[in-house]
């Protein structure tokens, strides 16, 4: 299923842009695209530990528990 347009809000910062959103039925489990990454400044540091930044900053961030569609 796909819903036209959606608005993306990172609780960090107040950063937000609008993107198009797929849905899988079979998948609970939320995810970006590398596009709505790239957009957002999303830089990964170490994906095995979770960490990743801001392009514009140097602090380190941890990756929270999954969000659940259901």
């Amino acid at each position: 299923m796909r819903i036209r347009e959606a608005s993306v809000d990172i609780k960090a910062e107040g950063r937000r842009r609008t993107a198009n959103v797929l849905v899988n039925p079979h998948i609970d489990e939320v995810l970006i695209s590398d596009y709505l990454a790239g957009e957002l400044g999303i830089v990964i540091l170490d994906p095995r530990r979770g960490l990743w930044k801001f392009a514009d900053e140097d602090l380190a961030r941890e990756s929270v528990e999954p969000q659940r569609w259901r």
